[in-house]
């Protein structure tokens, strides 16, 4: 989903046209994602995917390598060339923090919430953590006694379109050039496969 919006609201920044290159399926996790391309795939569809860069993405995309499906066609979600990372990461902190706090700062009002101002204070406390959401998610199990259930992040990709709707600084040039990036690359792939 981000993808999609980001894509639209690039174009609206830079008071160009949108004109979507490609038509994008969230998929919503790495097996979903692999059924999904594997399914058009054999339908003669020209498909990509792109996952997470975590481990279980790795081991779907090893079986879907042995299905058949071509390894030119898969990608990674890369931030700044990290070891791991998913979409979320390509927010920068401060901005999908700004979700969060806004989001849960509602959601949990008569829990005992507090601001999340640091999660790079977290990851260094927990080396196993190299990426924003499951470092959010170990947080949220942390305070799990405050009352302030589970970390969910649809709800927090949600509140980031209500604020991009409301807040035309947001998200900062910084995270939307890095889905840009991410953007250019999968038009670039796209290219490649249609001059074959």
């Amino acid at each position: 989903m981000y993808l999609i919006v980001l894509e639209q609201l690039s174009a609206h920044r830079k008071k160009a046209p949108f004109r979507p290159r490609f038509w994008m399926q969230p998929a919503g996790g790495a097996a979903r994602i692999a059924a999904i391309a594997m399914f058009y795939h054999e339908r003669k569809f020209r498909t990509f995917a792109l996952f997470d860069k975590e481990p279980d993405a790795k081991e779907h995309v090893a079986r879907l390598q042995e299905q058949g499906f071509p390894g030119e066609a898969i990608l990674y979600c890369d931030t700044d060339g990290r070891d791991e990372s998913d979409i979320e990461d390509l927010f920068t902190q401060d901005d999908y923090l700004r979700a969060v706090n806004e989001l849960y700062l509602v959601v949990l009002r008569d829990a005992k919430f507090s601001r999340v101002t640091d999660a790079d204070a977290l990851r260094q406390a927990d080396e196993s953590l190299k990426r924003l959401v499951p470092t959010l998610e170990k947080l949220w199990v942390s305070h799990k006694a405050d009352g302030w259930g589970t970390f969910d992040k649809t709800k927090v990709c949600a509140r980031v379109f209500e604020i991009a709707k409301a807040d035309d600084k947001y998200p900062s040039e910084k995270s939307l050039a890095r889905f840009e990036r991410l953007l250019e690359t999968l038009y670039a792939k796209t290219e490649k496969a249609i001059q074959k």
